[in-house]
């Protein structure tokens, strides 16, 4: 039994799923919270409570802001469930000084800001965390009202008689309302995170199996290609179009030499573009030969590109998509 209420309280926590860029969310959550702070001391020394009572409440503030500026400095460092522990601490504890300097009943809206602590820490702690920050921020407000009603039960009117129990009683229902609802949502996101980093994972699999496949796929290109442009025997590529005729895609250097026909002055081209019409039709007929076989053939042949006459073993492979 106490091992399952051990599991149960120590489940929830989002904090381990929370990547390294995702805790820009959680810093400037934690610079917002910096700024409010400064905002309140500065209004707080300028207000116009005692000075006593204004010098503790400055203290209160100055305590959180630190608390909040280290927990920050930690989540840069990627301490994410530990920065949110002292935030939310640091918080709970200039709240208690707030609370105990004023009272209650002059600081109904404070109790709002008991939920910034409990979202933090339900987010990105476990449930033993937000169920001790619950209970911190309930015996906090509790014990407010509580030395409030002791130090001055006679002079308060009973307007504060009867409206300090309410914002209690409101404060510890909203506590707890949030602190339900963030336990369920942090359950969905959890689930929601794992799920993400599951697929991420598998994303990451997937891209690296592709770059190597990509990275072998170059490295064989360059590999036939070192040998078609380094080869001494005259290669050309020759493309069958949808129309069914024959264009040249290109030649290695040793075709070009030996041919006098640029790599660039074949491409796209027929072979009656720019060979004599009785040698283009003998070629057109060689082409269309090997295509219909689908099998290699040699043929002997009588060329002269630059006028002086050449005899070639021609080898024509087909090659289908």
């Amino acid at each position: 039994m106490l091992d399952r209420l051990r599991s149960w309280l120590d489940d929830v926590a989002t904090a381990e799923l929370v990547e390294p860029r995702h805790t820009r969310l959680l810093q400037q959550a934690l610079l917002a919270c910096i700024v409010l702070a400064l905002l309140s001391l500065v209004i707080t020394v300028f207000g116009s409570n005692p000075l006593e009572q204004r010098f503790r409440i400055s203290l209160a503030v100055l305590a959180a802001t630190l608390g909040i500026f280290v927990a920050l400095l930690l989540s840069y460092r990627g301490r994410i469930r530990l920065s949110a522990t002292i935030a939310s601490a640091s918080m709970l504890v200039a709240l208690a000084l707030v609370l105990l300097n004023t009272g209650v009943a002059h600081a109904r809206a404070g109790l709002l800001a008991f939920a910034i602590p409990t979202i933090l820490i339900g987010l990105l702690g476990n449930r033993r965390s937000l169920v001790m920050c619950i209970a911190a921020s309930c015996a906090i407000i509790v014990m407010a009202a509580w030395l409030e009603h002791r130090q001055s039960p006679l002079s308060s009117t009973e307007d504060h008689s009867a409206a300090t129990p309410m914002a209690v009683l409101t404060a510890l229902v909203m506590l707890i309302f949030i602190a339900l609802i963030i336990d369920r949502y942090s359950v969905a996101l959890r689930e929601t995170l794992f799920a993400l980093q599951s697929a991420n994972q598998r994303l990451h699999v997937e891209l690296a199996e592709r770059r190597r496949a990509e990275q072998e796929l170059r490295e064989r290109e360059e590999f036939l290609r070192s040998i078609y442009e380094g080869a001494e025997m005259p290669i050309f590529v020759v493309d069958v179009d949808d129309a069914g005729d024959f264009r040249y895609v290109g030649s290695n250097p040793a075709h070009q030499r030996a041919t006098g026909h640029g790599g660039d002055m074949i491409a796209g081209r027929r072979p009656e573009d720019f060979l004599p019409p009785e040698f283009a039709a003998h070629v057109r007929a060689a082409y269309e030969k090997a295509v219909r076989d689908g099998t290699p053939s040699t043929e002997e042949q009588v060329y002269a590109p630059q006028g002086v006459p050449t005899y070639w073993l021609r080898l024509l492979t087909p090659l289908r998509d």
